[in-house]
């Protein structure tokens, strides 16, 4: 019987960056190529027309910096400091510390639907959020929002 190797988190990060990585180029190269079928197809020069793909790859760059501050502005979240919502602000800091994470952000969208979720391109440029109405908040335990933010970092 053989034994199998164990799975470290960090094997799996180092996979996920090179996934997202390969996938952003993929997405590069596929757009510049239409983009580039689309300026002959119009008239354009074979070596013209691949400037076309210019404003694909900035559209990338931008969605890859950006998506943090635009995932955040379309769910309408407002940034907490400790002194607004201690819980759950302590909740964030002591999964951080346990998973020796810096410290990210930590959001507020007041919605009917309880919800959570992460979202930055590294821990670094990290945002945690919470999604809850007053009752449901203080309703709610915070083992809930300690399983979802867990599930949602670990991936």
């Amino acid at each position: 019987m053989t034994q199998q190797q164990p799975v470290l988190v960090y094997d799996r990060i180092d996979q996920n960056r090179r996934n997202t990585f390969f996938l952003m180029f993929l997405f590069v190269l596929l757009v510049a190529g239409f983009a580039t079928a689309i300026g002959i197809v119009v008239g354009l020069p074979p070596q013209y027309a691949a400037i076309v793909a210019v404003p694909v790859l900035l559209f990338a760059l931008f969605s890859y910096y950006a998506s943090t501050r635009i995932t955040l502005a379309i769910s309408g979240a407002r940034p907490i400091t400790k002194q607004d919502e201690p819980e759950l602000y302590r909740t964030v800091e002591n999964l951080c510390i346990g998973a020796g994470l810096p410290m990210p952000q930590v959001y507020v969208i007041e919605d009917g639907a309880p919800n959570a979720f992460a979202t930055g391109r590294d821990p670094n440029h990290a945002a945690s959020s919470r999604r809850w109405t007053t009752r449901s908040y203080r309703a709610s335990s915070p083992t809930s929002y300690r399983t979802s933010v867990t599930t949602i970092s670990g991936s």
